[in-house]
């Protein structure tokens, strides 16, 4: 309520009205002084209303008595009134006043927006990634004392024989970690370590943890997948997975579809090859995340989350999808293209559908050496949320198609072109394309 005070009076001082509060205390320190000058009776002779004794003395008179001198003296000398210009709270305000107040109100507020603009420099820009939560610690229930089967699972489910595939599904009230890591070079399955824990054991009773046996894979009557369902009410009770999954160097297509609370990320120091990587978030929890990182490559890559958080490095082989356009999840990506063998090289398509969320999106460069791959992007807002696209260091070169409620731009050439020629950036014979369409703001920077 006080910051709220305080704005409403900032707003009511204005410039003038400051001005006239400054000649107005002029002028009433100017009456004080004057009053304050005046003589008092014994500053001199003839200054008084009457003079009962005349100083010059007539020397030649017999007696040397003096005479009475009953005279009156001239009043006070009058005082000539300044030029007034203007009348302040009742009080007469001089020109002299007024450029003197002018003077101190306009000193006052050029220092007053000097320390606002030093603040504004000062402050760090905001990055869009304020308040998001810490991995893992930010769930909770780390410390609850029963696990699931009284122990750490570990689980190993072989690689679809058809498609090279696997998949995994997590629904329920339960909420946890998924970390994806490399694993080692002579794995051929899909391993789990899996932890499941709760301050309730009475709730491991509903948990259905589901995966095929070896038998029914070569027989091929289940596929590659694993289901963790838990709860959907815990009640007052608390539960949490923890699992890290160790993908084989066979395989190639994967699917992970978290219906439960999760915070997902892919181990920094792995690197993996699939042709084909989804990962779908669907829980409403700003604490949800999904942090892809630089050594994940796949051909084919589709990231979606719907509110929470979607921060982190992906490598480009083909194509990539980043959605978020069903929530108000934040984004913020760097694309990274991978090489090409083609010749000449292969572009690398790039689709962000986004929502309510801010959205950042960096287009790194190509490694040295690399011939530059052509670029294919396409970016909608749907929902209004801002969107900041930077492409300085994509060396692009070519058109974009921009429709935006409202935009900044750099780099970017011929915007008010005549209609049927669209905006670009080098040349329009160039061989990048963009399509850009915002129901908000977009940033554009190349």
């Amino acid at each position: 309520m006080a910051g709220g005070f305080g704005d409403r009076l900032a707003r009511g001082v204005t410039f003038w009205g400051t001005v006239g509060a400054v000649m107005t205390a002029l002028k009433l320190k100017e009456q004080h002084d004057n009053y304050s000058s005046l003589p008092g009776d014994e500053e001199g002779f003839n200054h008084g209303p009457v003079a009962l004794q005349n100083p010059n003395l007539d020397e030649e008179a017999a007696d040397g008595a003096s005479l009475l001198d009953t005279s009156l003296p001239n009043g006070r000398p009058k005082r000539q009134r300044k030029a007034v210009c203007c009348t302040c709270f009742g009080l007469r305000c001089g020109i002299c006043a007024f450029w003197k107040a002018f003077g101190i109100v306009l000193l006052l507020f050029l220092g007053y927006q000097a320390i606002r603009l030093a603040i504004w420099a000062a402050k760090p820009k905001p990055t869009g990634l304020e308040g998001m939560p810490e991995f893992g610690t930010s769930l909770g229930c780390a410390d609850a004392k029963f696990l699931f089967n009284g122990t750490k699972m570990d689980i190993h489910i072989p690689v679809g024989s058809h498609k090279d595939d696997h998949s995994l599904d997590v629904r329920g009230g339960a909420m946890g970690t998924i970390i994806l890591a490399q694993g080692s070079p002579d794995l051929t399955e899909v391993r789990y370590e899996l932890t499941l824990r709760s301050d309730a054991p009475s709730l491991f009773k509903d948990v259905v943890l589901d995966y095929p046996a070896p038998d029914e894979m070569e027989d091929n009557m289940r596929s590659s997948r694993l289901q963790l369902s838990t709860p959907g009410l815990l009640g007052l009770g608390c539960m949490r997975f923890d699992m890290t999954i160790y993908l084989p160097v066979n395989l190639r297509t994967l699917h992970v579809q978290a219906h439960a609370l999760s915070q997902i990320k892919f181990d920094e120091n792995s690197n993996f090859d699939l042709e084909k990587l989804s990962v779908s978030m669907y829980k409403l929890d700003q604490r949800s995340m999904l942090l892809p990182t630089e050594g994940m490559h796949a051909e084919n890559m589709k990231l979606q989350i719907t509110r929470g958080w979607l921060v982190g490095s992906v490598t480009a082989g083909d194509e990539v999808s980043l959605m978020t356009q069903n929530g108000d999840a934040v984004l913020n990506v760097h694309v990274h293209p991978a090489p090409s063998s083609a010749e000449p090289p292969s572009p690398v398509r790039l689709l962000t559908s986004t929502g309510a969320g801010r959205t950042d999106v960096v287009w790194a460069s190509h490694a040295v050496g690399l011939p530059h791959r052509p670029i294919d992007a396409t970016h909608h807002m749907s929902m209004g949320g801002e969107a900041y696209l930077t492409y300085k260091d994509a060396g692009y070169n070519g058109t974009v198609d921009l429709t935006a409620k409202s935009f900044t731009a750099t780099g970017l050439q011929a915007v008010f072109e005549k209609e049927g020629l669209l905006p670009y950036v080098g040349s329009r014979a160039g061989v990048d394309r963009m399509l850009v369409k915002a129901q908000g703001w977009v940033g554009l920077y190349f």
